[in-house]
């Protein structure tokens, strides 16, 4: 073989090294040839995930060997179709766009079990509801024969305890402090309203002590659980329960008042019969100049606080108004219309706010709302499934999942269907189970069957 010939032969091994290393190394970096677009490009992945683990995973109608979690690699840019499903659960399906040199996520799906009442769990009905502030438990209070008295449901396993049985019947409202170890329940007496204090831990009712002649007929918790606020005959009282001393703040007739970061919002009967709000300033004891003054109805209830915001609900006028400090807030006042029930986020930055038939987002700190879903009949309810993207809904008697994903179809589940109207819902912490409250009591829907009893991380949504 003469030299020409090798320096050719060498020339061509040197350009077909160049040409392959080159194609190897554009394959490494995740370019592709596209035949329909007749191209190279860079491709992307899908990174799919679910709980329950395990999930068949479908893409454009393809199914994948590899469950999930796990991530589909080497795709070209564009939609694809992506299923995920179980056998015993619901399926979930979303258009996804690949982008290129990118890992699009399903985010950690949450299935769901196919349509269940679940198990009941309580046979007495319940009245005055209301859960714990870390929403582990809730309290109730029956008045059916035997069963009467003051209930505590655990969220988390379903157990209900009876923990104490009044001599006085007619209940009026149960009260959390804000550590959750105590309760106060108002009664109704014939010289007036009766209060007391029972503590969970030590399971059992203390005494106030308050002084020899004074009757308070409204009493609410401070932030620190050692201080009262007591109304009686048109004056509010702190009440120091260490101490035992009472120290005037407030001379005003009120309906009802609450306090909340160093203030005390008050329901002031007005000359014409209707009702003004009115704030006072526990560090002076003035009042706070109002430049607007709210039109309110009779009809109106203190809703759990969050963070630095107080909600007051007119119920007759269907109208939420959030009330801030007026010493740190530009808008103390927030006025939102047409609500009925509400659900904080667990984070307090947000509202589901629901109305007859529409669910809204309300974003705080942005001031802004956002529509959720229409339906056609009646809402009853709707709460955050904690972190996790999805909602718990209930209209009639039938129980949803709602997903907050708005990437594509947003996409509703049935999980239940009761004999009659669901009143309320309540989701435990590790959004393990939906507790329901029918007319006759309370049922429990298992939304994670047959996974394992240890706590499991909350989603995080990508």
């Amino acid at each position: 073989m003469d030299l020409f010939i090798r320096r050719i032969l060498y020339s061509s091994f040197f350009v077909v090294f160049i040409i392959v290393s080159a194609v190897l190394l554009f394959y490494l970096q995740g370019f592709r040839y596209n035949a329909q677009k007749g191209i190279v490009e860079r491709t992307g992945a899908i990174v799919a995930e679910s709980i329950p683990e395990q999930a068949t995973v479908v893409i454009n109608g393809e199914i994948k060997k590899n469950t999930t979690p796990s991530s589909f690699q080497s795709l070209n840019p564009g939609d694809y179709e992506v299923v995920i499903n179980m056998s015993g659960w619901q399926t979930w399906h979303k258009i996804i766009t690949v982008k290129p040199s990118r890992a699009t996520f399903t985010g950690v799906v949450h299935l769901w079990p196919t349509p269940q009442v679940g198990e009941r769990i309580t046979t007495n009905p319940a009245v005055n509801v209301t859960s714990s502030p870390d929403r582990s438990k809730i309290l109730y209070y029956s008045k059916s024969g035997l069963s009467s008295g003051i209930w505590l449901l655990n969220l988390a396993n379903g157990e209900t305890n009876i923990i104490a049985r009044p001599s006085l019947t007619d209940i009026l409202s149960l009260e959390w402090t804000n550590s959750g170890k105590e309760f106060l329940i108002t009664q109704k007496s014939l010289g007036g309203n009766n209060f007391q204090i029972f503590n969970l831990s030590e399971r059992q009712w203390g005494n106030l002590n308050f002084p020899t002649n004074f009757s308070p007929s409204i009493i609410h918790f401070n932030e620190d659980e050692n201080i009262i606020y007591a109304y009686s005959q048109n004056e509010l009282y702190q009440f120091n329960r260490r101490t035992h001393s009472l120290k005037l703040v407030w001379r005003e007739k009120l309906n009802d008042f609450r306090y909340h970061d160093g203030l005390i919002f008050g329901l002031v009967p007005n000359e014409s019969g209707g009702i003004n709000l009115k704030i006072l300033n526990l560090s002076n004891l003035q009042l706070v100049p109002m430049e607007d003054s709210l039109v309110l109805s009779t009809s109106l209830a203190f809703l759990e606080s969050k963070g630095d915001w107080l909600p007051l609900f007119d119920q007759d006028r269907h109208t939420l108004y959030l009330l801030h400090s007026p010493l740190t807030e530009l808008e103390p006042i927030r006025r939102l219309p047409e609500i009925t029930k509400i659900d904080w986020a667990s984070d307090g930055k947000s509202i589901l706010l629901t109305n007859n038939f529409e669910m809204w987002q309300y974003n705080i700190p942005d001031n802004k709302l956002n529509l959720l879903l229409r339906v056609s009949t009646p809402l009853t309810q709707a709460r955050f499934l904690n972190n996790e993207p999805y909602l718990i809904y209930t209209s009639g008697t039938k129980v949803w999942g709602l997903e907050l994903d708005t990437r594509g179809e947003q996409q509703n589940w049935l999980l239940a269907d009761y004999p009659s109207a669901v009143e309320d819902i309540f989701i435990d912490p590790l959004s393990k189970s939906v507790n329901v409250k029918l007319p006759d009591g309370f049922w429990r829907i298992n939304l994670k069957p047959n996974l394992s009893q240890s706590d499991e991380p909350l989603i995080n949504w990508p």
